[in-house]
């Protein structure tokens, strides 16, 4: 198996190379990461370069200024969403304690964007937000489930 230098534990399996990285800004020190490719013939693990590649300038570039502005983002557009039917108007407060809970548990990086998978354990009990992103970091669409 070839050598990424910011994946530990790699392994392939059908179109999807997976593995363990180094972060700064997750809860805890390391967090899954997944490359997915589509393509119908036979997968190498050469193939994962470009995508790999992508990767490793996302993480040079995710520091903690940019996570708290795509979970400042997040906690927005969900707040908001929650009640959006509701007489209730968030408050900042409200924003302030997601964003903190959030914490990224995974990242799946594609051939066109990557998805951060989070929680909040304490705002969204046994539910997962997704955010995708492309790397630009533009936010393309946050859900929760």
């Amino acid at each position: 198996m070839k050598n990424y230098k910011i994946l530990k534990n790699v392994s392939l399996s059908s179109k999807v190379l997976s593995g363990y990285t180094n972060t700064s800004f997750s809860k805890k020190d390391l967090i899954k990461v997944t490359y997915c490719i589509e393509k119908n013939e036979p997968i190498n693990i050469t193939d994962f370069d470009k995508i790999i590649h992508y990767s490793e300038n996302i993480f040079k570039n995710l520091n903690q200024e940019s996570i708290d502005s795509i979970k400042v983002s997040i906690s927005k557009e969900l707040t908001d969403s929650s009640f959006n039917q509701s007489d209730y108007k968030p408050t900042e407060e409200d924003y302030i304690v997601l964003k903190q809970s959030l914490d990224i548990k995974q990242i799946n990086f594609y051939e066109e964007d990557f998805v951060m998978e989070l929680v909040s354990k304490p705002v969204y009990p046994d539910m997962k937000i997704t955010c995708q992103l492309s790397y630009d970091f533009e936010i393309i669409e946050t859900m929760i489930f």
